[in-house]
């Protein structure tokens, strides 16, 4: 027993964190989708999620701090991120009668929707002089809708998806924009003590395997080419997709 749990069962998190941080180093995203279902297999959902907070929170502080784009997406996409901080902080206070399951199912649709049209090539273009327009929408629904849910992440990758930016400043912007909504969530699950202390010190130990497969994800990044990069995000959107749409109907 370790902090109070199993060895063999920190032992297969440890290899999810793993797997989830190659990941995470080629296309930005992922970490919960393959954390999550692994650990809930073992343990409650709820402590699987407290031990995700600070792994994520370190994983995207690095992947933010040690671009060489950081200062130009925050000068870029700032109305995004104050849009969507806004947003979940309001309806986290005033919006908690909605009904998240709902919510999920929605956006689990839209986003399918959406990434299985750009699998059969469906483009869309957004005008320069429109896409401050696009962020504060965006950044308010995805903020909106995740502090309801939780899952502010999807509406912002089809965003970044819908503008075109190259891969680097991908991953560097959804590092900026999970900075922005998961450090509230540190707080709100501290102040719940649901993160007690053995919680945390799993939460500090699962974050050396998150950053090492991060580390190595990176690596094949440089590799991908723009296009293949783009054709990963859009698999990866419909997996999201259908992953809300899933955890929507099996709590109906």
């Amino acid at each position: 027993m370790v902090a109070g749990y199993e060895i063999h069962v920190l032992l297969i998190i440890g290899a999810a964190f793993l797997v989830a941080g190659g990941i995470k180093g080629v296309i930005g995203v992922g970490t919960p989708l393959v954390v999550v279902p692994v650990g809930a297999l073992l343990l409650p959902p709820t402590i699987v999620l407290s031990f995700l907070i600070v792994p994520i929170i370190a994983a995207n502080a690095y992947q933010y701090f040690s671009s060489e784009l950081r200062g130009e997406s925050i000068r870029r996409f700032w109305p995004a991120a104050t849009a969507q901080l806004i947003a979940a902080t309001i309806t986290t206070q005033f919006l908690v009668r909605i009904d998240p399951d709902n919510l999920k199912l929605m956006l689990g649709v839209a986003i399918s929707c959406f990434a299985l049209l750009q699998v059969i090539r469906v483009d869309v273009d957004i005008a320069p002089r429109h896409e401050r327009f696009l962020q504060i929408g965006t950044g308010a629904m995805a903020g909106g809708i995740g502090g309801v849910t939780g899952f502010q992440g999807p509406l912002l990758m089809v965003m970044l998806f819908t503008l075109k930016i190259g891969k680097d400043m991908f991953v560097t912007a959804m590092a900026m924009f999970f900075l922005v909504s998961y450090l509230p969530m540190f707080a709100t699950l501290s102040a719940a003590s649901i993160l007690g202390w053995q919680e945390l010190l799993i939460s500090l130990a699962a974050t050396v395997p998150l950053v090492l497969g991060i580390k190595f994800g990176e690596r094949f990044r440089k590799r991908v080419s723009q296009e293949l990069f783009r054709k990963l995000i859009a698999t990866m959107l419909v997996i999201i997709g259908c992953n809300l749409i899933w955890i929507s109907l099996s709590a109906s």
